[in-house]
């Protein structure tokens, strides 16, 4: 064998070797593409069941609603008749809020309080959703026995305390409504509230609604839905109960997303509240403060439920961690009294703070 086949012969291994090389790169592409692929099916399919599954929470939600209605006496409806479509549609659109709330243990005091608190916000018309988050002792049983949808799985700390951002975020996600509504547990809601609502939304888009509590000590549980219940505890508010300062924030009515990104504050301790307040003004929103038209009540109780008391309440680890996430003048501003509108027996008039 001459030189020049020699020559030929490592060109031709040589060629052969780059061939193999190339094919192998060719085979681990086209592995890498497959895979990529695969995960961009899965990721689309996990999407779709992301979204069959808000769609099935807010049907079901929906359907709890009609059940309400049904009880109240408010005539049956075959939601699956395609010639009841627009009925149906019309009995779900009763409910025009979304309330949502947690609550303490239904135990002692704290069950009559709260009890009497959510049995106020059924006895509103129309009716509104309503969902219970926590799985606090009682709380299924409570929301069984007044129809209320109960969400038992909210984020909390080391310490057992919930987190705002991912009740709120659950609410908005689960909805049935674009108007929602957070409020205290022991907050008792008249008649005001809804003809409130409906003025607001009237001339706003977007908008927070807010406004001061009234105290009033209730040892015993109300008999609500009985002749006259209101008017009883409007004359108990006139003899006996507390206007409290503008700081005290027990209540926000606001459209969906008003807040595109919400801080991981506690909830049940200080300074959450008026740090969403000061967000929603610095962020331009309407605010309107709805205390002279919108009668809410605050029934008294202590802090036993806290270990440490009112203290750690106010100065405690937790409150400190909601003060951390807001900048000092959110504790100044964002009260009440700075809200830029006023809903008055009137209307609605630009509020001189």
């Amino acid at each position: 064998m001459n030189d020049l086949e020699h020559i030929l012969i490592d060109d031709m291994e040589l060629y052969q070797e780059r061939l193999n090389v190339r094919e192998k790169q060719r085979r681990e592409e086209s592995k890498a593409t497959s895979v990529n692929q695969h995960k961009l099916e899965l990721s689309k399919k996990e999407s779709s069941l992301e979204q069959i599954k808000t769609d099935l929470e807010r049907s079901q939600s929906k359907l709890l609603q009609i059940k309400t209605d049904l009880e109240r006496g408010h005539p049956p409806i075959d939601i699956f008749s395609r010639s009841n479509q627009n009925s149906a549609r019309s009995q779900v659109s009763r409910s025009c809020i979304t309330i949502f709330a947690t609550a303490k243990p239904f135990v002692g005091h704290s069950r009559v309080i709260q009890r009497n608190a959510l049995k106020s916000w059924t006895l509103l018309e129309p009716r509104p959703e309503i969902i219970l988050f926590g799985d606090e002792q009682g709380a299924a049983k409570i929301a069984s026995e007044l129809g209320l949808r109960h969400i038992p799985n909210v984020k909390r700390n080391e310490y057992g305390t919930i987190f705002l951002n991912d009740m709120f975020e659950q609410a908005q996600r689960i909805s049935s409504t674009d108007i929602l509504v957070y409020v205290n547990a022991d907050i008792i809601l008249t008649s005001d509230f809804m003809p409130a609502i409906d003025k607001v939304k009237a001339k706003f888009e977007n908008f927070l609604m807010i406004g001061r509590r009234n105290d009033v000590d209730i040892p015993v549980m109300l008999d609500l839905g009985v002749y006259d219940w209101e008017n009883q505890l409007r004359e108990l508010v006139a003899r006996s109960g507390k206007l409290r300062e503008d700081c005290y924030i027990d209540y926000l009515v606001f459209t969906r997303n008003l807040w595109p990104q919400i801080p991981n504050f506690l909830i049940g301790r200080v300074a959450w509240d008026n740090g969403l307040v000061y967000m929603a003004l610095n962020s331009k929103k309407p605010i309107v403060d709805a205390t002279k038209a919108n009668l809410v009540i605050h029934q008294n109780h202590d802090y036993s439920h806290v270990p440490g008391g009112i203290q750690e309440v106010w100065e405690g680890v937790e409150a400190q961690h909601n003060r951390s996430l807001i900048p000092p003048e959110a504790l100044g501003y964002g009260l009440i009294s700075y809200a830029n509108w006023e809903l008055t027996l009137s209307g609605i008039l630009p509020h001189n703070t």
